[in-house]
């Protein structure tokens, strides 16, 4: 791979990795700072603190979600040497799904006592997850089963064993170490 698509991979790495943060600081700034207003007392703090634990349990909850979608990603690029629109255009949609991943945490956040929040949460979940795929199987997948050997001679292969574990969020090398310690 050339210099410049080192360059135009870099890019779009850079601006991926951007979206990730905005979405990640998106969900943070979405914890309101208790307002005591005249009455600053531990006692009142104490009260609006218990009042924000849904808005943290939302946000760690997110934020490991996004983690995930993130290393899936970070595993992706680092297996991809070359890619075309059909990439961009599917790398393009899953940043949408990531970037819309506060305002479903807000609803759920708000009214997680309802059903239709949480089916709401749960289908923009599942949409970021299958958006993810599809950018696997555009980037990845579909080369691999179209070309066998690439110009500069390195057999592609469709993911598969820690490349799905990546995808799945789940670290190979780790379950593989508890197996071994457990024999």
């Amino acid at each position: 791979m050339g210099a410049q698509n080192d360059s135009a991979l870099g890019r779009l790495i850079a601006f991926s990795d951007g979206i990730f943060a905005v979405a990640i600081t998106l969900l943070v700034l979405a914890i309101a700072l208790p307002d005591l207003g005249n009455q600053q007392t531990d006692p009142n703090l104490q009260s609006h603190l218990l009042a924000a634990i849904p808005s943290v349990i939302s946000f760690v909850i997110s934020f490991l979600v996004v983690g995930i979608f993130w290393l899936s990603h970070h595993r992706l690029f680092q297996l991809i040497e070359d890619y075309g629109r059909p990439t961009l255009y599917a790398n393009l949609f899953f940043l949408m799904t990531i970037c819309f991943i506060p305002f479903p945490t807000g609803i759920v956040t708000h009214y997680g006592q309802l059903t239709t929040a949480l089916v709401f949460y749960a289908a923009s979940m599942a949409l970021a997850g299958l958006s993810l795929a599809l950018l696997w199987w555009v980037a990845v997948i579909r080369p691999a089963k179209r070309q066998t050997t690439p110009p500069d001679g390195h057999l592609l292969r469709a993911p598969r064993g820690r490349d799905v574990d990546c995808l799945l969020g789940v670290d190979s090398d780790l379950h593989r170490q508890r197996r071994v310690r457990a024999l």
